[in-house]
């Protein structure tokens, strides 16, 4: 079975993935993350899972907010392992910085919408779309996928 441009988490209820399968035009038919490996990533994040073609798959762990992001190019797929946050998308990025090409950063959002995710929560943010994990609860642990 091909499966072009797609990405499937497989997640047991606890939160430790069992692997995924990955597919693009430059990737493998078929590939696995064993859950050994990914449990130890899950200790340490961030960690990068799997980059291949139009798409990067990574673990993130946040215990502060941080800066607003925009990215010209990616859009975000992130699925909430454990913890919560509220994250603000849309408004303007005031004292916007490019930090690389197709990036940029921003101390906050003004006038964006703040959103309460929360454990086994998954949502996507568009490319363009301005967002910023504006609070967080503890900590949070999310796996992100960006997509080109």
């Amino acid at each position: 079975m091909m499966i072009k441009g797609a990405v499937v988490l497989f997640v047991l209820a606890g939160g430790v993935a069992l692997g995924y399968l990955a597919a693009s035009p430059q990737s493998p038919e078929f590939s696995l993350v064993p859950a050994a490996p990914v449990t130890d990533m899950l200790k340490t994040p961030p960690a990068q899972l799997m980059k291949f073609g139009n798409y990067n798959v990574m673990i993130m762990r946040r215990t502060a907010a941080g800066t607003a992001e925009w990215h010209e190019k990616d859009t975000d797929v992130v699925y909430v392992i454990d913890g919560a946050a509220t994250l603000t998308t849309g408004g303007t990025m005031p004292d916007v910085k490019e930090t690389s090409s197709g990036e940029k950063r921003s101390p906050t959002i003004a006038g964006g919408t703040a959103h309460r995710i929360a454990k086994g929560d998954v949502l996507t943010i568009p490319n363009a779309m301005p967002h910023w994990f504006s609070a967080v609860d503890g900590s949070v642990t999310y796996f992100v996928v960006k997509v080109r």
